[in-house]
């Protein structure tokens, strides 16, 4: 759905860049997709974000359409958290990717999803993601104007996220803060590191529980830096259980990660959501294991 914005007098020559970023508070990526679907307009023609904005011109954004066609269906049972006209948010399990990738097309969230809407003309959303063998709360948008203002709360760091895990050993001190800037590590496509060059990344912690097994801990991710809780753990010399990229791997095993909670603001009730999913390999209604 295209959105369209009269432009104000306090908006009144400003650059349409700093518009799209601090008025409306679009991410790079936003802007960037506009900018190559030729999504942006004034008064109905093509314009650069150069443009110089004026008093009552009218600025069309167009999001450009996600093609779902490429999704195989899969006839996987939805775990459903909550779902109304604008949003859909499954408790997603552990070994299931989110999206169709070269060497995992066949069985994903995406795929299950768009089975379950498969007699509707649906586009798959995912407004939030979770590694493969991270389980727990995926949020999918059902419309683009959803999409956008999701996409915007995770991306300032607005959405509330609780998460459980299970370390190889207890983290010390038991309750805290990790403050340490992640980066690519160079040479890999997909594993990450802590360097001073890499993005600001912060992840709140406390400890639940210790066993013979290992220790449950309550994670609270205040960015979204990709890998960040397994980054941290690792770093601060606890990896999570069976980690194969970050701690020690086992065959046959996984590591042990949930998203546990969400809270976040209906993009179109602008009501506080909370949603909740019990974590599979914790006792039912015990935060032990």
């Amino acid at each position: 759905m295209d959105r369209k914005i009269v432009i104000g007098r306090q908006d009144g020559g400003t650059v349409l860049l700093h518009f799209l970023y601090n008025g409306l508070g679009l991410s790079h990526g936003e802007i960037k997709r506009l900018k190559f679907s030729d999504g942006i307009k004034i008064d109905g023609k093509s314009v650069t974000v150069r443009h110089t904005l004026a008093v009552g011109e009218v600025l069309t954004l167009c999001p450009p359409q996600k093609s779902s066609e490429n999704i195989p269906l899969c006839d996987i049972p939805l775990d459903i958290v909550y779902e109304d006209g604008d949003i859909l948010a499954v408790n997603k399990p552990s070994g299931l990717a989110v999206h169709p990738s070269a060497g995992n097309r066949e069985q994903t969230l995406a795929g299950a999803v768009m089975n379950y809407y498969k007699n509707t003309s649906f586009v798959f959303r995912a407004v939030s993601r979770l590694d493969k063998y991270t389980s727990g709360i995926v949020v999918v948008a059902k419309n683009a104007p959803c999409a956008y203002k999701l996409c915007r709360e995770f991306e300032q760091n607005s959405v509330k996220k609780t998460y459980v895990g299970i370390t190889e050993r207890p983290i010390d001190p038991p309750k805290g803060e990790i403050n340490a800037p992640i980066a690519r590590q160079e040479g890999s496509v997909i594993k990450r590191e802590v360097k001073k060059s890499g993005k600001p990344a912060v992840t709140a912690y406390e400890t639940v529980e210790t066993q013979r097994e290992g220790t449950l801990l309550r994670l609270y991710p205040l960015t979204g830096r990709t890998h960040q809780i397994r980054v941290h753990l690792a770093y601060a010399g606890c990896p999570l259980k069976y980690d194969f990229l970050y701690g020690r791997e086992e065959e046959g095993k996984h590591f042990l990660l949930h998203c546990q909670g969400l809270e976040f603001s209906h993009p179109s009730t602008g009501q506080r959501l909370v949603l909740t999913a019990p974590a599979p390999f914790l006792k039912a209604g015990k935060e032990d294991f």
